[in-house]
């Protein structure tokens, strides 16, 4: 790639033509660029990790269910009643059995509940996680776009930019000859005026009309010169 003083002093000595090559090369390698995906990378990426977070929350969730489950069912099996409790002891042995079977059962329920959570965790992770990928491709392949034409790219806006320059310089160039025009006509109407004796060829009497229409079309000419289309370089939208 030019430095940036080599490639500019080229850009100043380049005629017409070359910056209308340049210009063009930009435009298609512009119109050739493939998505821009940084911000929905950014956001696939946030996506994964809470994803990944809630699986981890759900897991050690699951665990401590099992565990409390594990050790429900051991008071339920432990309060079955005995064949030694007789009368209110033996009432009152089914009912802690009773309520034990009801706790265990509801801490199995848990269990199957957080295990088919689990079960949705791991695909949201699976889907984000695939999502990420699809993406991380896509900005690689914006990136590597984006470093092969930089060069082309930088060409063209500053031949942009020269001929913007250039157009300028040819409308004020344009503006001060239809001044010195006007002037030059104002000039000669005062020489007119100020002779003591007519001129032997009297100075015409459209002359002012005349120099008033030239000065119009070159102005004219000047505003339509200085209507330059508006190059910029789309670059790091997120």
């Amino acid at each position: 790639m030019l430095g940036v003083a080599t490639l500019a002093g080229q850009i100043t000595a380049a005629p017409d033509s070359e910056l209308r090559t340049l210009i063009d090369a930009q435009r298609a390698a512009d119109q050739a660029a493939p998505l821009y995906v940084s911000g929905k990378l950014r956001v696939a990426h946030t996506r994964l990790v809470a994803a990944e977070q809630h699986l981890r929350d759900t897991r050690l969730t699951l665990a401590a269910a099992q565990h409390q489950a594990t050790q429900a069912t051991a008071t339920a099996q432990a309060s079955t009643p005995r064949w030694w409790h007789a009368g209110p002891l033996r009432a009152r042995a089914a009912t802690e059995h009773h309520t034990a079977r009801v706790a265990a059962l509801r801490a199995s329920a848990s269990v199957e509940e957080l295990q088919s959570q689990l079960g949705g965790a791991e695909t949201r992770v699976a889907s984000a996680r695939e999502d990420a990928t699809v993406l991380e491709d896509a900005h690689h392949d914006w990136n590597r776009w984006y470093q092969q034409n930089l060069p082309t790219r930088y060409a063209g806006l500053a031949a942009a930019a020269e001929t913007a320059r250039r157009a300028h310089r040819l409308a004020a160039g344009t503006k001060e000859l239809g001044e010195q025009v006007r002037a030059t006509t104002a000039r000669v109407r005062a020489v007119d005026t100020t002779q003591p004796n007519p001129h032997s060829r009297p100075v015409r009497v459209h002359l002012g009309a005349d120099a008033d229409a030239a000065y119009e079309r070159i102005t004219d000419a000047t505003n339509d010169a200085g209507r330059q289309p508006d190059h910029e370089m789309d670059i790091d939208r997120d």
